[in-house]
């Protein structure tokens, strides 16, 4: 599944070749094979870009959405909060010789909306929510692998105290109105994510 998420892919990015960006691309790669991964890994990545080729075209400012699916998770610890500010502020550590100091911020405030704590403001920060959350919608078998190395990542964590914590977060995605925000992932996978959503909160309570 790493294919999406490949050197080639990452320089295709780029208008233009600039010393340092294989650099970069080593050190993404670096960062999402930490053995504490189990799901939020390169292979999270790369699906995550295959879902984005399917969104692209509605993108207002595609290449920023494109290097914030890169960046999102790039901070990954679960017995810390603020993973997201954390990627936000690698990111801008890392691109601001590369990039235009306004598309350094949109690609950070992109970051940020995957807390999935707040509404999107904007048709990328849509696309990006439901190419993180396409998961859900997949079919069951693979829901369910997604839920064990969810589990595996937070194996520190009680059980009891992680099904109490992994309920409320499922309903939470649940009392929305719409899981997906853009009319094609709905279409494609609104349905299968409130089954999968709505079993795996069953089997936890």
């Amino acid at each position: 599944m790493e294919d999406n998420a490949s050197l080639v892919n990452w320089l295709v990015i780029w208008e233009k070749q600039k010393p340092g960006l294989e650099k970069i691309y080593q050190s993404l790669r670096e960062k999402y094979n930490e053995p504490h991964r189990y799901y939020h890994n390169l292979e999270h990545i790369s699906t995550c870009l295959k879902e984005y080729s399917d969104l692209k075209d509605l993108a207002k400012h595609p290449f920023e959405v494109e290097i914030a699916i890169w960046f999102h998770d790039v901070i990954y610890n679960t017995r810390q909060r603020g993973n997201e500010e954390k990627s936000a502020e690698y990111a801008h550590d890392t691109l601001h010789q590369f990039v235009k100091d306004k598309q350094l911020e949109e690609i950070q405030k992109l970051i940020l909306i995957t807390k999935h704590d707040s509404e999107p403001k904007n048709i990328d920060e849509k696309i990006l929510i439901d190419v993180d959350l396409a998961i859900f919608g997949q079919q069951p078998e693979q829901y369910k692998e997604y839920e064990k190395k969810i589990r595996e990542e937070y194996s520190w964590i009680p059980e009891q105290n992680f099904w109490k914590g992994r309920i409320k977060l499922l309903k939470n995605f649940l009392d929305r109105e719409f899981i997906f925000y853009t009319e094609d992932f709905r279409s494609k996978y609104e349905e299968q994510a409130r089954r999968n959503l709505q079993k795996s909160i069953s089997l936890m309570e």
